[in-house]
């Protein structure tokens, strides 16, 4: 069989797996079709299982499906764009037999929209072929030591260049006419530029990097130049700043692609450097004033910009670049000054000026503008655009801190005095005291022989008399309280600012200083004065917002109150708790800051030995007196950030 014979069999083939492949397709349609009208038939189309009596001659499809609808009351809807006539006789049929035989014969599809049979051409559902998943090629990369791995076999370049820069988080990009070729190589544990030059290399391109080491880029390699009849070696020659030029080994310059340069200087003038470097990079340049010193250089693969940045770093000298000429001169010469107004958003102007580095504000004048909120900027160009880079870095909100401060003060007291106690004084002591609520009564002797007189008659007992200075005094109280002090304070602050707190009432007391004058006839006067005791309270807050908005708070706060002197005319006592805390919070998270709780129990009594301890008669023969305290400072905060 000749080669014209196998291509008309493989064709055949092709069509008949194509038919093969269509058919069942077409036929599965079908029996969703017949499943449909028998459905519809059975439920809101009944005109489908009707009989049908119809005879046509050479007459367009779309006229026999309308006849049929009209006759038996069917909604139709048919493309105009099927091109069929029809030759037929049809007798005793079901319109479902007709309208299913009518799609078998000619390939139509009947899509149903609630009770509307819409007639279209049938057509072959597109079979979505799957796209093959593109290999990645096996790329490992260790950030910590800069190493790269790859084993790659016939792999996509561009899908290469792409996985690498997910995986190192440096930038490689590809140059023109290179996207569609695949790469080969096999390199282990390599400092990643060396890897990516090597790997370049034995594909037939051309590695180019920039001088932050971050942006890498692949090429084809340039068509190298005829050489120029010269008596003079490009690349190793220094200019001496005479009108002649004469070889120098001290100097090494090569041009490394299309725009980057090797240099290798053994202590140069920086001028003759960048003479050099312009000569062989193609670059045009002038000297307003020649830069001062020598320098050392060894680097490969740098941009002659980028070597004037490293040049003059440092210097008093600068480079513009105007309409591809690079103009070196000094930094305060015209051209190179420059004066800016920097308005600041946030901050105020005459503050942030206090916040630029020293070192910053070198050969520039910085002058604040406080009407409109700016500062004037004024000096060498490159100096000026370093200040004010770094002043719209720090021109950021400053956070505003709202705290609720919660201080909640409860003391519970309960105190119970019982007993009989019996007095002689000096004189007779009427009856006196209170009766309700609480018994504290006094009973002098006329009411107490009265009492026994009455006791007397009652029981004819006689007890005597008591004489007449002789009283008695008897207690039964009971005293509860419960005081509940809260106080809620609310200060507001700016980040890393400190809020202050205080209140606080004052009381004076006073204190009497006699004089005495000396002579035949003293004089004694005496001089009053008042002092004051303060009892306060104080709260000192100093937020500081991190960068998750958690706040972190240094915290002093003092309470102080009045007590109740111990000493009868002397000043009043006073009681202080205070406490340095220093925290750290999530915003609007409500905290215990501090926390005091003090409890107290008293129990004493006096009486008559041995009687006082007898039951029910102790409550004749003594006197008692119980008490309980219980008091509780807490201290709750909670700050808010607020923009």
């Amino acid at each position: 069989m000749g080669t014209a014979e196998r291509g008309i069999l493989i064709v055949l083939l092709f069509m008949v797996s194509l038919i093969c492949q269509g058919q069942p397709t077409f036929n599965e349609r079908l029996s969703e079709i017949e499943k449909s009208l028998n459905t519809k038939a059975e439920s809101t189309m009944p005109g489908l299982l009707e009989i049908a009596q119809f005879s046509v001659v050479d007459a367009p499809i779309q006229d026999l499906i309308r006849g049929v609808a009209e006759a038996h009351q069917l909604n139709v809807s048919i493309s105009p764009r099927i091109k069929v006539n029809i030759t037929n006789n049809f007798t005793n049929v079901t319109i479902k037999d007709l309208i299913l035989f009518v799609c078998r014969e000619y390939q139509l599809d009947v899509t149903f929209v609630n009770n509307i049979l819409s007639f279209s051409s049938f057509t072959v559902p597109l079979v979505k072929k799957e796209v093959p998943q593109r290999r990645l090629p096996k790329i490992s990369y260790e950030a910590a030591s800069d190493h790269l791995s790859v084993d790659l076999v016939n792999d996509s370049l561009t899908l290469f260049v792409r996985e690498l820069s997910r995986l190192s988080g440096k930038n490689v990009l590809l140059g023109p006419k290179v996207e569609e070729k695949q790469i080969n190589g096999f390199v282990s544990k390599v400092p990643f530029r060396s890897g990516l030059d090597k790997l370049a290399f034995a594909n037939g391109l051309v590695m180019e990097a920039d001088s932050s080491g971050r942006f890498f880029m692949l090429l084809e390699p340039e068509q190298e130049a005829a050489p120029q009849p010269s008596s003079k070696k490009q690349g190793s020659r220094r200019s001496t700043g005479s009108k002649q030029s004469t070889p120098n080994e001290d100097l090494v310059i090569e041009k490394a692609g299309i725009r980057h340069l090797n240099i290798e200087a053994i202590n140069v003038p920086i001028a003759d450097i960048i003479k050099e470097a312009a000569a062989v990079s193609g670059n045009d340049y002038i000297f307003f004033s020649k830069p001062e010193g020598n320098t050392f250089i060894k680097i490969k693969h740098i941009t002659f910009e980028d070597l004037l940045a490293f040049l003059l770093q440092g210097t008093d000298h600068a480079f513009l670049k105007q309409e591809q000429v690079y103009i070196i001169g000094s930094r305060i010469e015209e051209g190179f000054r420059k004066t800016k107004l920097v308005k600041f958003q946030y901050r105020a102007a005459w503050e942030i000026e206090q916040s630029i580095p020293e070192v910053l504000l070198k050969n520039i004048q910085v002058l604040p503008f406080e009407e409109l909120n700016a500062l004037i900027l004024s000096g060498s160009a490159n100096r000026v655009n370093e200040v004010e880079q770094f002043l719209k870095e720090i021109d950021q909100p400053i956070p505003n801190i709202m705290i609720d401060v919660m201080v909640i003060d409860v003391r519970k007291s309960h105190s119970i005095q019982t007993g009989i106690s019996a007095f002689l004084g000096d004189t007779v002591v009427s009856t006196q005291g209170k009766m309700h609520p609480g018994v504290d009564m006094t009973l002098g002797s006329s009411t107490i022989n009265s009492a026994l007189s009455k006791l007397e008659t009652v029981s004819s007992v006689n007890l005597g008399r008591v004489k007449p200075k002789f009283y008695v005094k008897l207690q039964a109280l009971e005293q509860n309280g419960n005081i509940k002090i809260r106080s809620t304070p609310k200060l507001s602050t700016l980040n890393g600012h400190e809020a202050v707190l205080t209140i606080g009432e004052s009381v004076y007391y006073q204190e009497k200083t006699q004089n005495v004058t000396g002579g035949v006839n003293p004089i004694i006067t005496t001089t009053p004065r008042f002092n004051k005791v303060d009892a306060n309270l104080s709260i000192k807050i100093k937020p500081i917002v991190s960068g998750d908005e958690s706040v972190t708070l240094d915290i002093e706060a003092e309470f102080s109150d009045f007590l109740p002197p111990e000493i009868e005319d002397a000043p009043p006592g006073n009681a202080t708790r205070k406490f340095v805390s220093q925290i750290r919070v999530q915003n609007e998270e409500m905290v215990l800051l501090g926390g005091l709780e003090e409890a107290s129990k008293k129990n004493s009594g006096s009486g008559l030995p041995w009687l006082s301890r007898i039951p029910v008669l102790k409550w004749l023969f003594s006197s008692r007196s119980k008490s309980e305290s219980d008091n509780k400072l807490l201290v709750l905060i909670k700050p808010q950030i607020v923009y």
